[in-house]
């Protein structure tokens, strides 16, 4: 599990560089925060039949596809959200998958972006920034 190379699209060319990692022959599985654009990119950087997990939409709710990657090349677009996927598991499975996800932000591993600081007299405020299509990181609000 996890991940073996990252690619930053916004500094490098995303299907040349995926290309070069994997001899040519495109990765199996690419992760998607982004839509927009950026999904149709991914899809050229998968291998035949490689799947594209779209789990964010930071560039809007649309995405790009082509029907060839579709067609004849039998690229999956496949969706994630964590709520749903949480839900189809037995509770105990939900506390270990928590409590694993706890520790890894508590020592350090796992470090999330966040966004604007609101505090809690600004909610509409904090509300209209997280609608924002573009913003880096969650939006949150400051109770004290």
């Amino acid at each position: 599990t996890g991940c073996d190379e990252v690619v930053c699209s916004s500094t490098e060319p995303l299907t040349d560089r995926v290309k070069a990692i994997t001899g040519g022959a495109g990765a199996g599985s690419v992760l998607d925060c982004v839509a927009g654009d950026t999904a149709e990119q991914l899809a050229a950087a998968v291998r035949n039949g490689g799947t594209v997990w779209l789990y964010g939409a930071t560039d809007g709710v649309t995405f790009k596809g082509h029907v060839i990657e579709w067609v004849f090349r039998d690229v999956c677009y496949r969706g994630f959200w964590l709520t749903g996927w949480l839900e189809s598991k037995p509770q105990q499975q939900q506390r270990e998958a928590v409590d694993k996800t706890l520790k890894l932000l508590a020592n350090g591993t796992l470090s999330p972006p966040t966004g604007k600081t609101f505090p809690l007299k600004k909610v509409a405020a904090a509300i209209k920034e997280s609608q924002n299509t573009g913003r880096v990181g969650k939006v949150l609000l400051r109770c004290s």
